[in-house]
């Protein structure tokens, strides 16, 4: 019960923590939306990922129509002012929190980079790359507030001002030979000495054990603490134990801060206003629907552009694998998928695998009864419906001493007798006479413990067997025109494929998510045609299994998952997730703060 609260308890504090993180930035995105409303400045925390790098965190500054980026260590400054968001995702990397959002945002020269910030702060930064730079509106400072440095020179000084009482003990004392007298055996010695007035001293002078009647040669401090024998490594163990810390954490954060101002006046921003390129209107409903006398291919055609920005220049590509995912099922995937069923087994035997053994022992062989002794250690501490285990000591048929660890429900006290069964082949596996007896229930818990990994990895089995299956069973189908249209996952970022029937009326988008690598070519063949024809083999609808083939490459789009059904909504945010706050209404939406910008009205697309 008590691992149940804990972990209970854990489990609230968590979600205590989220809502007060939510909350705050929620409250701080308020109030720097309203300041760049009034033509004001602001700066966040946000990490970037630069093409061919690594993430790195750094600080992002904001103004009306003006976005920065600076990272917090070294140089490398990035200006984002006029860039255009190209797809919104969730963030999912190593140092990403559950509210962060993943922009991929096309600089002014074409390069593309992918940033994570809180999804509060999103808006702001879509928005602000949405208007435009108007006059009078100043650029971020070449020098943003770094932040605050008081507590760093309050340490600094801190530390600062122990080593120069240590200093000033030392300066201020004088040097003498003591005589050990005593001590205590742990590195301290009693000793006398006699200073230069002729006076017997006495102290404790710290020492290596040293047999009474040797001399030491130490320094007796001075101001502000007189009289104390040391002995100078000991001066400089505590100078720096006590003010290196402090001293230490402050220079870094001054470091740090210098490092901040040293990244924004590296790189000195043109004087030439930047005009934004123009972003594309948020969809809505209406243009999902076909206008009269439109055909299929023509309203992709009209989607294509809102695809486009989402599909990456080589990430869904290998050019080891030219033709792409080949086999049914993927062997890494099936490894990891079989390897937390196993991960489970190995814990449960890590924690309780003495007691199946003794349950084996005990019931494959003559056992006997003897009175043991309980010492009161623990063997096994208790972890959920798993026993505890105590250490008892008894004597076997011969007289020899036994000692062994019995599973119980109810610690036994320390010296108290109790009844064991043990084994006549082992001796050490036994467990208790009576109803505190707990092996049966731990034994009981492995068990479950192993069911439950056999059937999941049965259950693995068979869906991976089935997927195969249906896999096969498609590629043997007659293939059906199709048209489709390629967009990348607003969660993981992988790659989908919106197809469409031309010949069913209204259109449907049937999402079908695609295994990695695509064959080669396929990204530059969705970003040169509006709108590609496709082989579709597998009927296109929800919760079957459909093999794609493109038009004129080499290669099949084998599925990661069946295709899906997917409302108006839901489409409206696969096509374009970077307009899916404006059609949500939210305050924070890019174009309510575009509004508040005086960006102007929205450019057309």
């Amino acid at each position: 019960m008590e691992t149940i609260l804990t972990a209970v308890g854990g489990f609230a504090v968590g979600l205590v923590a989220l809502f007060v993180q939510s909350w705050w930035r929620r409250r701080r995105a308020k109030a720097w939306r309203a300041d760049l409303g009034q033509g004001g400045r602001t700066t966040m925390g946000a990490r970037l990922t630069l093409p061919g790098r690594w993430s790195r965190s750094g600080q992002l500054a904001l103004a009306a129509g003006h976005a920065v980026w600076a990272p917090r260590w070294g140089t490398g400054r990035v200006d984002l002012t006029g860039g255009v968001v190209l797809h919104s995702g969730m963030a999912t990397g190593a140092w990403s929190t559950p509210d962060d959002v993943l922009l991929r945002i096309q600089l002014t020269d074409r390069r593309v980079v992918e940033m994570a910030l809180g999804e509060e702060y999103a808006g702001l930064l879509v928005g602000v790359l949405r208007s435009s730079p108007s006059a009078g509106v100043p650029k971020p400072p070449s020098a943003p507030k770094p932040g605050r440095s008081w507590w760093a020179w309050l340490l600094l000084g801190l530390g600062g001002l122990w080593v120069a009482y240590c200093l000033s003990m030392y300066v201020t004392g004088y040097s003498a030979s003591v005589e050990v007298v005593g001590g205590d055996g742990e590195g301290f010695c009693d000793v006398v000495w006699t200073d230069a007035d002729g006076i017997e001293r006495s102290g404790e002078a710290d020492c290596d054990d040293e047999p009474t009647g040797s001399l030491l040669d130490v320094r007796v401090t001075g101001w502000p603490d007189p009289g104390d024998p040391t002995t100078p490594g000991l001066y400089v163990g505590i100078a720096l134990m006590v003010g290196l810390p402090p001293a230490l954490v402050g220079g870094l954060r001054l470091l740090y801060l210098r490092s901040r101002r040293n990244a924004w006046s590296a790189s000195v921003p043109g004087s030439a206003a930047v005009e934004p390129a123009h972003p594309l209107p948020p969809l809505t409903e209406d243009d999902l629907r076909l206008l009269p006398g439109e055909q299929p291919a023509a309203l992709l055609a009209r989607l294509a552009p809102y695809t486009r920005r989402q599909i990456p220049r080589d990430d869904w590509e290998d050019a080891r694998r030219p033709a792409g995912a080949t086999s049914a099922v993927r062997p890494r995937s099936a490894l990891l998928g079989f390897l937390w069923p196993i991960g489970l087994v190995a814990i449960a035997a890590a924690i309780a695998w003495p007691l199946p053994a003794q349950w084996y022992a005990l019931t494959s062989g003559p056992t006997t009864i003897a009175t043991a002794t309980s010492t009161g250690e623990r063997a096994l501490e208790s972890f959920g419906p798993v026993p505890e285990s105590v250490t008892v000591r008894f004597r076997d048929g011969d007289g020899r001493a036994r000692e062994a660890d019995v599973a119980v429900d109810n610690l036994p006290p320390t010296g108290s007798e109790v009844d064991v069964e043990y084994a006549l082949a082992d001796p050490s596996s036994a467990r208790l006479v009576g109803k505190d007896d707990a092996l049966g229930r731990g034994v009981g818990v492995c068990v479950a413990v192993l069911l439950i990994a056999l059937l999941w990895c049965t259950g693995l089995a068979v869906l991976l067997t089935r997927r195969a299956r249906a896999i096969r069973i498609a590629r043997t189908t007659e293939p059906r025109p199709a048209l489709g249209l390629l967009i990348a996952d607003a969660v993981d970022g992988t790659p989908v494929v919106l197809a469409v029937d031309p010949l069913v009326s209204p259109v449907t988008f049937v999402p079908v998510p695609v295994r990695l690598p695509l064959p080669e070519g396929t990204c530059a063949h969705f970003q040169a045609y509006a709108a590609p024809s496709l082989s579709v083999r597998g009927a296109l609808r929800a919760g079957e299994t459909v093999v794609l083939e493109v038009d004129g490459l080499a290669g099949s789009l084998l599925p990661a998952a069946p295709a899906t059904a997917v409302s108006g909504q839901v489409a409206l945010d696969l096509l374009d997730s970077v307009g899916a706050q404006a059609r949500s209404g939210d305050d924070s939406a890019p174009e309510a703060t575009l509004a508040r910008l005086g960006g102007g009205d929205r450019p057309p697309a």
